[in-house]
């Protein structure tokens, strides 16, 4: 039986599409009613919006009939007043709106109050704010159905509620102090004084855990019984007791939502959107030894105990980061407990639309098991065997049997957080990478200057010299270009200097430079530093005059030598499109960031880079690309867990950076993006410490190439890499890690045939 249709409404705003319930929902109602739907997305433009929309619904289990006509992208942002949109982009969307279903949320489970207030609350109140303006503007107030979170009660034990229902509201009290519950229950605070005061018709609706898809079992990585799952099963342990979770299956909530959002009573009623039955632990448990796992019984405290031990490991990390929020399913005591909720006025709503409770029964959970990604039973599945949550697209070149090889080349150190307490030997590393047969040494600017550096490597090795890569626009053309082009005379013509443009926040309080048209500046600063070069070398007037830059004066007593080597060729370091575009355009290369999966060059970087050298008239060829892979291995698992830690920390920081944020996009990581560069500008000293904890394995596993066997470096990386990159950079044989970067331990040879490590 399906719901009538929605009489007299037209048309929805939803989000949280991308998201997982917002996903479901978005076909949920493009399938069971005639609704057209407009979808508030993050994106660049209406054609990148949709283009998100039709990927994320291409991978629902069920996705809808059809879309084209009924579905529109709205490209905004929920935090920002008016979504920054213009105002009269603004108006238009509130008088064509008549029902708002928001679905979107910041759900974080170990991020605190202060760290999820902003995106949080900030949406209901804009929110908020377009519904008044409909009102407004036609008179008629929006229908505002919001899904809030069954953990807005989670801590109503404490308020002497041993069982909670429909009516029970929710408070700072009952949600306690935990971020995410409290931003829900704040929220819902908030609609309720709106509807008050300003006549906005809202319903409330209150999921518990949301997991597997009824039919296959596909649950989605903010399943929160996911993280407990990884960490029982790393640890072979399962915790004993009645231990439940409230929550109900992803397709069952939408179609259970969309059902009651037509009803005539639904506005000011709270709905408990979990079954009638809370999921039991135990069950959960059986179906996992039915797929093969094996688990020691102990108690909630033990079990806690253990993964506070085990927090090191990358499969209980993230349970270990989740562990207040996690002791109210895993409790050893009512101290913990949650009240037990009851949804019997939803269901007797829902009966009514033929829609009835469904039971967990064993299929289900033998399907939600299998469809877990967990390690195989009785072993530990090494980390490079988390699958990508996208597939690459073809490699340059068209598919082969094995992806091609590529150059590898030394840079001074690994990539870390902060400096281990010594200056780099840049001497002893160059030679170490010229003995391990590398094709080249490279340095880049971090917390050391890579052009003095290379100036102290060029007399101890023959090896070609790069900077990956200089920060440009924290200098002029004429002072970079003397600095060059002296350096590549004194290597003897060895120099590639590699560039980029770094971001705003850097530029402007960092550097105190401008920070402005980026993109601009860095074009002029390059065609700036080829005339002065061109001036220098060939004896061509100097002429330049841009919008950023002018260089028109020189005489006989600043000019230097002409360099028997011509200029140094000149590479471009590229986080996104427009800067891989420019890097085709006018640069002799492309230096990819530490953090890019093949997904970033595959559908971003290496795209951008064709255009670019079409406009040029030049092909892939005259070109190269350049890759400084973030690595995770180790000898032992000591220096694995180390390897990774230090990982993380740089992941996170990458992560939290803004200018960055569309990278993470790709993997559906723009939350934990927004969650960690909240983070990174609090005063908290244990700041970076609580980022890494946000990185999971997944994550981990995604953005660096991780080997449990050393050995497997080099084959990992050829079969990630083969066919997009030309040269990749890996720390140096040197130093106090000097035996864990042996060419010969991590088989690089796999990826360069040319190293010939065989003894």
């Amino acid at each position: 039986m399906n719901p009538p249709p929605f009489h007299g409404f037209r048309s929805v705003l939803l989000t949280g599409a991308t998201g997982s319930l917002g996903g479901h929902l978005c076909a949920e109602l493009l399938d069971s009613t005639a609704m057209s739907l407009q979808c508030l997305v993050r994106a660049n433009s209406h054609a990148h919006g949709r283009e998100r929309l039709d990927q994320r619904l291409a991978l629902l289990d069920d996705p809808p009939r059809t879309t084209a006509h009924r579905l529109a992208a709205v490209p905004g942002d929920l935090t920002s007043p008016h979504f920054g949109l213009a105002p009269c982009d603004f108006d238009a969307l509130a008088e064509s709106i008549d029902v708002i279903v928001h679905s979107a949320a910041e759900v974080n489970l170990a991020a605190d109050y202060e760290d999820l207030a902003p995106a949080n609350l900030g949406a209901v109140r804009n929110l908020i704010a377009l519904a008044r303006r409909r009102t407004q503007l036609t008179g008629r107030p929006p229908g505002v159905h919001h899904v809030s979170t069954l953990g807005t009660l989670i801590a109503a034990r404490a308020t002497g509620l041993d069982e909670t229902d429909e009516h029970t509201a929710a408070s700072a009290a009952t949600a306690g102090p935990l971020g995410y519950p409290r931003t829900k229950a704040v929220a819902e605070a908030e609609l309720r004084a709106a509807a008050a005061a300003y006549d906005i018709p809202v319903t409330v609706y209150r999921p518990g855990v949301i997991t597997g898809h009824s039919r296959t079992g596909n649950t989605s990585a903010s399943d929160p019984l996911t993280p407990l799952l990884r960490a029982a099963v790393a640890l072979g342990a399962a915790p004993t007791g009645d231990q439940w979770a409230p929550g109900e299956r992803v397709d069952i909530v939408a179609r259970a939502l969309v059902r009651l959002m037509h009803r005539p009573d639904a506005p000011g009623r709270t709905f408990h959107l979990v079954s009638p039955e809370p999921l039991p632990l135990s069950a959960l448990f059986d179906a996992l030894r039915r797929a093969g796992h094996h688990f020691e019984q102990v108690t909630p405290d033990e079990w806690w105990h253990r993964v506070e031990e085990q927090a090191h490991d990358p499969a209980v990390r993230p349970m270990a980061a989740m562990r207040d929020i996690g002791r109210h399913i895993v409790s050893s005591g009512d101290g913990h407990r949650m009240p037990r909720p009851h949804s019997e006025a939803t269901w007797a709503a829902l009966a009514e639309t033929g829609l009835c409770p469904t039971p967990w029964d064993t299929a289900f959970l033998d399907r939600f098991a299998a469809a877990l990604d967990l390690p195989a039973p009785s072993a530990r599945a090494p980390l490079e065997e988390v699958p990508p949550r996208r597939s690459a697209t073809t490699p340059m070149g068209g598919a082969s049997a094995e992806p091609a090889p590529f150059r590898i080349d030394g840079m001074l150190s690994p990539i870390r957080l902060g400096h281990d307490g010594l200056f780099p030997d840049a001497a002893g590393a160059a030679s170490a990478c010229e003995a391990a047969g590398y094709g080249g040494f490279w340095a880049r600017e971090q917390n050391h200057n890579p052009l003095l550096t290379l100036t102290q490597a060029a007399a101890h090795t023959t090896l070609p010299l790069g900077t990956a890569a200089v920060v440009a626009l924290a200098r002029s053309p004429m002072t970079l270009a003397h600095c060059a082009h002296d350096l590549h005379v004194l290597s003897g013509g060895r120099l590639t200097l590699g560039i980029g443009s770094q971001v705003a926040a850097n530029l402007t309080y960092r550097f105190s430079m401008p920070a402005d048209h980026r993109l601009d500046r860095l074009r002029e600063f390059i065609q700036a530093l080829r005339a002065i070069w061109d001036y220098w070398n060939n004896g061509r007037p100097l002429s330049f005059t841009g919008t950023h830059y002018t260089h028109t004066f020189n005489s006989p007593f600043f000019t230097p030598p002409p360099s028997p080597y011509g200029p140094p060729p000149l590479y471009l370091a590229a986080t996104g499109p427009r800067m891989a575009e420019l890097a085709g355009e006018l640069a002799d290369g492309l230096i990819a960031p530490p953090y890019a999966p093949p997904l970033l060059l595959t559908d971003v970087l290496l795209p951008a880079l064709e255009r670019g050298l079409t406009r040029s008239g030049r092909t892939r060829t005259d070109v190269r690309v350049v890759y400084p892979p973030l690595l995770v291995t180790g000898r032992t698992p000591a220096e694995r867990a180390r390897s990774a830690e230090r990982t993380r920390r740089i992941i996170a920081l990458f992560c939290g950076t803004r200018a960055y944020r569309p990278v993470f996009e790709l993997y559906d990581l723009g939350g934990l993006s927004d969650t960690l560069s909240r983070i990174s500008l609090t005063a908290d000293p244990e700041r970076w410490q609580r980022m890494a904890d946000l990185i999971d394995d997944f994550t981990l596993g995604t953005f660096a190439t991780v080997a449990d066997d050393p050995a497997r470096v080099g084959s990992q990386l050829r079969a990630r890499y083969g066919g997009l990159i030309d040269r990749a950079i890996l720390p140096a044989p040197h130093g106090p890690e000097a035996d864990l970067w042996n060419p010969k331990l991590l088989g690089l040879d796999a990826a360069d045939p040319t190293l010939n490590l065989r003894p």
